[in-house]
């Protein structure tokens, strides 16, 4: 895999997670702690027609469909929603394979959805700004006037900034029904300078995550690509931009205040309601 994040194919990120696929769930699915954040946001709708930007296995969009709303989850990797399939489709979610960065890539009828969920840093996948205006732009388009997108990011870390490899760090130690006893290795470093067109692309931290998940009969590895430290005044910026009013933002899943948690959330309303 090149050195230059920018240069990531999506063939290559594909192929990381068609290596790491068998350990998602086992990874992502116990993360439970934000979805009543989810479920209190879609309530405010009564029965909320909901599309979920990046679900991956659906582990947000099931439960939610099964609460009774109307549940779209796309997702651009066909090994992620194949994983996810069974699961989706007995809660009623509407799949699609999609790319959210791309407006033509989605049915015309993908519009006037009350709330457009991005959850769990998905959206610090997209490595550019070029990126991530045309996702933002993309959900803009297709929320009702008074819906809402609901962004949630890592907030950013001092470790984000940290030149040079960081050690692998075991995060945690599971039983997988096939597989037996798995263990979760991580580690991060930061990306060296890059090309790119736009002069904010070759300066923002971009660093290469390493995920290593190891049982006595496999063991699969992924490196990919992740924006991280992405700031409040410079997202509040690309959702302005995008036709975005920011309304609220909290720092955690149980909405304390920015600053006091782990997690940038930042809830928006299409500004021509404004």
């Amino acid at each position: 895999m090149p050195d230059d994040p920018l240069a990531c194919s999506a063939e290559q990120i594909e192929r990381s997670l068609q290596a790491i696929a068998p350990f998602y769930d086992l990874d992502f699915a116990p993360i439970e702690d934000d979805l009543e954040l989810w479920r209190q946001l879609a309530g405010g709708f009564g029965r909320a027609r909901i599309l979920e930007l990046g679900a991956g296995t659906g582990r947000l969009a099931a439960p939610l469909a099964a609460d009774g709303h109307d549940v779209t989850a796309i997702d651009a990797s066909p090994i992620m929603l194949q994983h996810g399939t069974e699961k989706m489709r007995q809660a009623g979610v509407r799949i699609i394979q999609a790319d959210m960065r791309a407006p033509h890539a989605m049915p015309d009828n993908l519009t006037h959805f009350d709330l457009i969920i991005c959850a769990l840093g998905t959206f610090q996948h997209l490595l550019t700004r070029h990126d991530q205006l045309a996702t933002l732009r993309n959900a803009a388009q297709r929320l009702k006037p008074d819906g809402c997108l609901a962004l949630d990011l890592t907030a950013p870390r001092p470790e984000d900034f940290e030149p040079g490899p960081q050690p692998l760090r075991l995060e945690w130690t599971r039983e997988h029904p096939c597989l037996g006893t798995v263990a979760k290795l991580a580690g991060q470093e930061l990306a060296e300078p890059r090309c790119a067109e736009h002069p904010l692309d070759r300066a923002a931290p971009i660093a290469w995550i390493t995920y290593i998940y190891e049982s006595a009969a496999q063991r699969a590895i992924a490196r990919f690509p992740l924006r991280v430290a992405i700031t409040p005044g410079e997202l509040d910026g690309l959702l302005r931009q995008a036709g975005l009013q920011p309304d609220h933002w909290y720092g955690s899943w149980t909405l304390d205040p920015l600053g006091h948690g782990d997690r940038t959330i930042a809830l928006s309303s299409p500004a021509a309601r404004q």
